[in-house]
């Protein structure tokens, strides 16, 4: 025959069951508490401490970025001055072309970078040296499409 558990607990008083209760929380709640302050102690550092790898250059603690938007007005901002160095460059379709093929030229010299997106690809991104003069960042397939950047000495 099978007893219930109930039962074999009913010759166990109430007020005996109180204070084994507010041990048993008290207990729990000092677990707890000591856990969360050994993961604060030895967790692992934030993932943005780690050092980049070195590829031979000086790390710049900084990274200077550009962003240029593809719409219905042409390539925003039309006009640009910046610094001289190392820039993230940044074109976003917000025109839903296809595909994209952007030119950054610099004026009466070479080709700086190209780049291609595929089909449904909605942006761009790579790194680019900037040396003091004139650049212009174009769209092959809308000739009228065109940024004019600036580069002037880094202070």
């Amino acid at each position: 025959m099978i007893r219930s558990v109930y039962s074999s607990f009913r010759h166990v008083r109430p007020s005996r069951l109180i204070p084994a209760a507010v041990i048993s929380i008290v207990i729990t709640a000092a677990v707890l508490a000591f856990n969360g302050s050994l993961t604060r102690l030895y967790s692992a550092p934030p993932k943005n401490t780690a050092k980049a790898p070195f590829n031979g250059r000086a790390q710049s603690p900084d990274i200077k970025a550009i962003r240029f938007v593809i719409s219905r007005h042409g390539i925003e901002p039309a006009e640009l001055t910046i610094p001289s160095g190392r820039y993230f460059v940044a074109v976003d379709n917000a025109l839903d072309l296809n595909e994209m093929y952007l030119n950054i030229d610099r004026v009466n010299g070479p080709r700086v970078k190209n780049g291609k997106t595929r089909k449904g690809q909605l942006k761009f991104r790579d790194f680019v040296d900037f040396i003091p003069g004139q650049y212009v960042l174009s769209e092959k397939k809308n000739p009228g499409m065109n940024s004019r950047i600036t580069v002037t000495d880094a202070q």
